[in-house]
């Protein structure tokens, strides 16, 4: 249930992020999700890798079905694959960038959590 609420925090807002910021901006809304929720690296990892799959993926799909398949089509001649590897590519790059993000946000949290239990720890008057 918790990678179904990432991918949707990832992927709903990052839609609307792409229109107005660079492709990046998929990594640093990644990041903030994942720096705001508490989960494992790996489930945090994968809920962001599908989110921005699912993102990336679509978009690519929307153009190609609305009548700009030409150029996906050319670029797949050129490199002699078939048309949907590209589509393919683009999901996977996508999901890489978030997943990549969110775990980066969600190791950031936890190197702060770690480093101020430490300094409470080491400032706490001994009994």
């Amino acid at each position: 249930m918790k990678v179904l609420a990432t991918v949707l925090l990832v992927s709903i807002p990052a839609y609307l992020l792409q229109f107005y910021l660079p492709w990046w901006s998929l990594s640093v809304w990644a990041g903030l999700v994942g720096f705001m929720l508490n989960q494992k690296n790996a489930w945090g990892f994968l809920g962001g890798l599908l989110g921005g799959a699912l993102l990336w993926g679509g978009f690519a799909a929307y153009h190609i079905f609305q009548g700009e398949g030409y150029m996906t089509h050319r670029m797949a001649m050129n490199f002699g694959v078939p048309s949907f590897v590209l589509w393919l590519a683009t999901a996977m790059i996508g999901g890489i960038t978030a997943g990549l993000g969110l775990l980066s946000g969600r190791l950031l949290r936890q190197f702060l959590d770690d480093s101020f239990q430490r300094k409470k720890s080491s400032t706490a008057p001994n009994a």
